[in-house]
């Protein structure tokens, strides 16, 4: 019976982790229609953003990190060996796409190496395409003849094009920004920009075509002491002022999921969204805290997530630090010199040392949150 012919805007499974997921979308261009929509062959796209976990290192070790790849694969394999469009094998369900270039990790190595493989799993609800068929015996010949007689039922007929290439100053092609396509009639189509737009079959007039995507998203340091105010700094392109947007700031551990912290509410202005924002030592982070004692806490670092106009963008890692003053004194106020002292930090990690004279300590750096102290003073 052979498999669902593939076309402009089916679905397909890529490389994400931590298992393939539908992310891909079918890109095909050209003459022939099946279902009134392009109909996908060899040499088209299959595109979409996958998330790979990277493994990012630091001081205590690497944080696994999921961040977004684009992913632009050429189809070229599983395709009609008996029905061609264009003149090219035609694309059907369980055709296949190498992702052409294959991922780049991104600030150190992958996880999980991935796939660079993306397989079409929609395709018309009606036109088959056999996978076969020549002019030996009567069973081959009948395969041939079914899949000629299917694919005569696609319709093929001349139309308008775009055929448009978005390059940077250096002539390479630009890949990722979401792309908003606004045709004569008013119709509106969006997607993942892929270096080039090619559509078949649009109506002639002229198609306004708009990119927009967030081109940085990172806090305004990499550390920070408890107390410090830090910057949220987002660029955007193609984004209006006053375009709503948010910011959801995310604790990361290695030894535990991402855990929402706060969401802050603010627009766009002027293609940047930028927000102040201190990080308090109060009961909200103890209580995010509570749930990780005794089970493995690391010291966590913090993220954030903006989102608007329907693009999201993760930024970087922040870290920080706080210190601790530790005093002794008896009843009567006289100083207990030369106590030892044990801090126990919500990183689980225990600090001890000796008091000075002056029954005084300073513990420094140090993940913020509750601690415990108890002293020896023998």
């Amino acid at each position: 019976m052979g498999n669902p012919a593939a076309r402009l805007g089916d679905m397909a499974n890529d490389c994400a982790d931590p298992v393939d997921t539908p992310t891909g979308t079918v890109v095909a261009a050209g003459t022939v229609m099946i279902n009134k929509m392009p109909a996908a062959k060899q040499g088209d796209q299959i595109v979409g953003v996958d998330v790979h976990i990277i493994m990012i290192p630091t001081p205590g070790g690497p944080v696994p990190t999921p961040l977004p790849h684009p992913f632009m694969g050429i189809i070229d394999n599983g395709l009609s060996s008996s029905v061609k469009i264009m003149g090219m094998p035609a694309a059907t369900v369980n055709s296949t796409a190498t992702n052409t270039p294959p991922h780049i990790p991104q600030g150190g190595p992958f996880q999980k190496p991935p796939a660079n493989m993306a397989k079409i799993i929609l395709g018309s609800p009606n036109v088959m395409i056999a996978n076969g068929g020549g002019g030996g015996g009567g069973g081959s010949g009948s395969g041939g003849a079914n899949a000629a007689t299917q694919a005569a039922a696609v319709e093929a007929k001349e139309g308008h094009y775009l055929n448009v290439s978005v390059v940077d100053k250096g002539g390479k092609p630009v890949t990722g920004p979401k792309v908003t396509i606004k045709a004569p009639d008013g119709r509106i189509t969006e997607g993942v920009l892929t270096g080039k737009i090619e559509r078949g079959g649009v109506p002639e007039g002229d198609h306004e075509i708009a990119l927009s995507a967030i081109v940085k998203a990172a806090w305004s340091v990499r550390e920070a002491a408890v107390g410090d105010k830090v910057k949220m700094e987002v660029e955007t392109v193609g984004i209006e002022s006053g375009e709503k947007a948010t910011l959801r700031i995310f604790i990361k551990d290695a030894n535990f999921a991402d855990h929402p912290f706060e969401s802050i509410e603010t627009k766009v202005d002027s293609d940047k969204i930028e927000h102040e924002w201190e990080l308090r030592v109060d009961e909200k982070l103890f209580d995010a805290q509570e749930y990780k004692e005794g089970k493995n806490y690391s010291s966590p670092y913090y993220y954030f997530v903006v989102e608007t106009a329907g693009i999201k963008q993760r930024s970087g890692l922040l870290k920080y630090k706080d210190w601790l003053e530790l005093e002794l004194k008896d009843d009567e106020g006289n100083a207990l010199g030369g106590a030892e002292y044990k801090v126990h930090l919500p990183s689980g990690r225990i600090v001890t040392g000796t008091l000075d004279g002056n029954g005084y300590a300073k513990v420094e750096n140090i993940p913020p949150g509750e601690v415990k102290v108890t002293f020896d003073a023998g």
